[in-house]
């Protein structure tokens, strides 16, 4: 079948071709299901800045297959509307409520419900809420009052959105800096129905070992196309009059930032040529400083596009620019000095820079990182900052404690921590951060201490805690930790005096809800509910399961969640399904940890393979299948070790005694469709698959995959081994490929569906090959969600749960 897209009006068209397919309706679940997959998932919530209100936010999460047919342009590794001139949306939010944490007092926002609305942002000092609005002709930008619910437009024009958020706030919260398509732009560019002539690539003997990038520029008149839709001019808007005054000149901007004292402004554009072998994040571009009036100061960088990038590289120059918080206007950023190649054997990789106001000295070095720099947080100390660092060969993490008044140096500055970025028992959790009145984001601190959050992976599952960590002597205060039957997450403060925190509550009988916890002295007060969202499907409180821990039979520990299914009778046989994802470990203390919890409410959604368990089926889900050893080697072994690992969770089944070994399936997406087509290539351990948007072929990502970091022509024996393409003659159970149509991610374009499919057929194989319209790695419509689900078990039916097994009975 083929088919194309021709856009008349934009004088675009796509091609998509696929080898004899045969039409069909998009199919249903059983009803059941279908029922679960179109319920509300569960609200997001908000935090005011102040804590005293909170929003509570219903997502709409898949939109129909009719929206997402809206024609939309695929330039520059990015996807747009024409029509509006906004990026293309995948999720949208349909009902907003302010829950007044003070007194439990609600009140809705009056939003039009034959609109799509964005994600709401509180103003900075926390008295107004924004939210974009989004229309058949245009992106509005609306400005709502939490407490009373009423909002109104704040200003008129089309929204450019291609490169930039709709709206920004401004530090006083009394005006939005807004991205408008300029006033006097013309006519989209037409295409001549008549070729000019060949499109052209060339290299110029630069080394250019680059990834496999979707949906780039290809030709000049598509560089023509992306320039018109991608300039934008800044607008500041007053909330209360609707003064509008412009900022700057038209230009390609992709970044803007007020600095902490109002006085400065910091924009990044893309500058043309534009690349056709990178995207729009890697194009050429240059950072400046304005004054508050968009008048320009100074070019603080000028990047050339980073088209050389080396594998796992970073780009030469100045990176990761931003403004010092609880500083008046001083810039911070770091650049590389290993040449951005993470192969050259330096003594510091990284060195960080600040620049001061007014911007004419030359910056000033203040730390090297031995490492490749991994981030920063800013403490409420004026100058103090927590900045990490990332060794890929050990994937090792460091973090220290700088202060910008001192002069320090990686021996010198204290060492915060030291750690596997894999051991998932030590990690210590995140800094839990506030923003302040005048917009800038600190680290919350309780003396010379910070509050530090995570999941709190353990032994028998996640524990999410918030505890005070020591910056002087290290030590730790647990403030809460989640019970080992019931899992509950910190969300927030709820109030400015941290006297209260809000979490995220529930258990395998227990739905999703958000509750207060008063905290007294060292103690944390028996939760209330301050949320009463119901049960979205009552039989889902029947399922039962259970955290599974095994060893590989080199004695790495494994582990994954069993579902079963629902009404299971203890001691029954009956057709599981592996749902897994191989990660890349180090060292095998750490490959083995818990990182699932069976302490959760189950509760499915979009594609979810969790589904089967209400038709009949038990699933190993995030069942561990690691592959260990140093990261420069560790894929020489990748089929031998994702192996052993299913042979060792499916002995672990055995010995449960829920399945019998001849009726297991294996499922996975992206690099789990890759692992689930070489273990259907390699092993007789399962009866079918299902593979979904994976690679298949490695030649086609030569250079590199995942943490693969070598070339195919460095490792050639490697990418041909482990291309399950490759050993497609010896799959000879079921294998069903589902592909997203227009696949953004890098390596996985439905071709490796195409082809794969094409090779099992040519040697008598039994496969399926279903594209999903219109869609990316990821699933988002509703029609698709529901066919996703309905192959799979229709797939696993036929041939795991109806097999014949050993005596010949089903």
């Amino acid at each position: 079948m083929k088919r194309m897209l021709l856009l008349l009006e934009l004088g675009l068209f796509f091609l998509f071709s696929a080898n004899a397919f045969c039409d069909e309706k998009y199919r249903l679940p059983p009803p059941e299901i279908a029922k679960l997959i179109d319920a509300p998932s569960t609200p997001m919530v908000s935090i005011s800045p102040r804590g005293d209100h909170m929003l509570i936010i219903q997502t709409r999460d898949m939109p129909t297959i009719t929206e997402l047919a809206k024609p939309f342009l695929r330039l520059a590794g990015l996807r747009f509307y024409p029509d509006t001139n906004a990026k293309q949306r995948m999720s949208f939010i349909s009902g907003v409520k302010t829950l007044f944490l003070g007194n439990g007092g609600v009140t809705d926002f009056q939003l039009p419900a034959s609109s799509s609305w964005g994600l709401p942002i509180w103003s900075p000092d926390g008295k107004k809420v924004a939210i974009s609005k989004i229309t058949e002709k245009c992106t509005e930008v609306w400005v709502f009052n939490p407490l009373e619910g009423t909002g109104e437009k704040i200003a008129t024009g089309t929204i450019n959105t291609v490169l930039l958020s709709p709206y920004h706030w401004d530090r006083d919260s009394k005006n939005l800096i807004i991205p408008f398509v300029p006033n006097n732009r013309s006519d989209p560019p037409k295409v001549e129905p008549v070729p000019n002539g060949p499109m052209v690539r060339e290299t110029t003997g630069k080394i250019s070992k680059l990834r496999t990038y979707e949906d780039l520029i290809q030709s000049d008149h598509d560089e023509e196309v992306f320039a018109y839709y991608a300039i934008s001019q800044f607008k500041k808007v007053n909330i209360e009059t609707k003064e509008t005054i412009e900022l700057g000149k038209p230009d390609f901007y992709s970044y803007f930032s007020i600095s902490p004292d109002k006085n400065f402004i910091l924009v990044q554009k893309l500058k043309r040529p534009f690349s056709k072998i990178v995207p729009s994040e890697l194009f050429a571009n240059s950072w400046e400083i304005w004054d508050s009036k968009g008048n320009f100061i100074r070019t603080i960088a000028d990047l050339p596009a980073a088209e050389q990038l080396p594998i796992e590289g970073v780009p030469l120059g100045p990176r990761d620019i931003g403004w010092q918080q609880l500083a008046s206007a001083t810039l911070i950023w770091t650049e590389a000095l290993d040449g951005g190649d993470p192969n050259n054997v330096v003594d510091f990789r990284e060195k960080l820079f600040k620049l001061q106001e007014p911007f004419t000295a030359s910056p000033t070095e203040f730390f090297k990182l031995p490492q490749r720099f991994a981030g920063l947080d800013w403490l409420e100390q004026p100058g103090q900052l927590l900045v990490s660092d990332f060794d890929r060969d050990k994937k090792w993490l460091q973090t220290w404690l700088l202060d910008l008044n001192q002069q320090q140096n990686a021996s010198t500055a204290p060492l915060i921590f030291d750690r596997s970025a894999d051991d998932s028992y030590n990690n210590p959790g995140e800094p839990v951060k506030k923003e302040l009145p005048d917009g800038q984001e600190v680290a919350i601190a309780s003396g010379n201490s910070i509050f530090l959050s995570g999941n709190g992976a353990t032994p028998v599952g996640q524990r999410p805690f918030l505890r005070l960590f020591n910056l002087s002597d290290k030590s730790t205060k647990e403030i809460f930790r989640a019970a080992t039957d019931t899992y509950e997450a910190f969300e927030g403060f709820s109030d400015e005096q941290r006297r209260a925190i809000i979490t995220l509550r529930e258990n395998p009988t227990l739905p999703p809800n958000y509750y207060n916890r008063t905290l007294v002295g060292n103690n944390v007060e028996e939760p209330f509910a301050i949320t009463h969202f119901s049960d979205p499907a009552p039989e889902l409180t029947k399922i039962k399961k259970e955290l599974l821990t095994y060893k590989r039979k080199d004695g790495i520990p494994l582990s994954g969640t069993l579902y079963y299914p629902i009404d299971y009778t203890p001691g029954s046989k009956v057709p599981v399904i592996i749902w897994a994802y191989p990660r890349e470990y180090t060292n095998p203390k750490t490959a083995g940890q818990v990182r699932t919890t069976s302490n959760r409410f189950t509760r499915p959604e979009g594609c979810s393979i969790l589904f089967l368990v209400l038709h009949g089926y038990a699933v190993l889900y995030q069942a561990e299948l690691p592959v260990v050893g140093p990261p420069k080697t560790a894929n020489d072994t990748f089929v031998e070790q994702i192996t052993d690992g299913a042979k060792a969770a499916i002995d672990k089944l055995m010995e449960v005694g829920i399945c019998d070994p001849e009726r297991v399936g294996v499922s996975g997406h992206s690099y789990g469709a890759f692992m689930t087509a070489n273990l259907l290539a390699h092993t007789d351990l399962f009866a079918a698959g299902v593979a979904r948007s994976g690679a298949y072929n490695r030649t086609l990502t030569p250079f590199g995959f995942q943490g693969e970091r070598r070339s195919y022509w460095d490792a050639v024996d490697v990418y041909t081994k482990l291309s399950p393409f490759t050993h497609a003659n010896k799959i000879k159970n079921p294998l069903l490929l589902i592909h997203g149509e227009l696949d953004d991610n890098p390596g996985t374009f439905p071709m490796q569906s195409e082809r794969m499919f094409s090779a099992i057929q040519g040697y008598g194989g039994i496969a399926r090959l279903v594209i999903l319209p219109l869609e990316r790695h990821g699933y988002y419509a509703r029609e698709s969600a529901m066919q996703c689900v309905a192959e799979t078990i229709a797939w696993f039916d036929m041939y795991v749960k109806n097999r014949k097994i050993a005596g010949g009975k089903n």
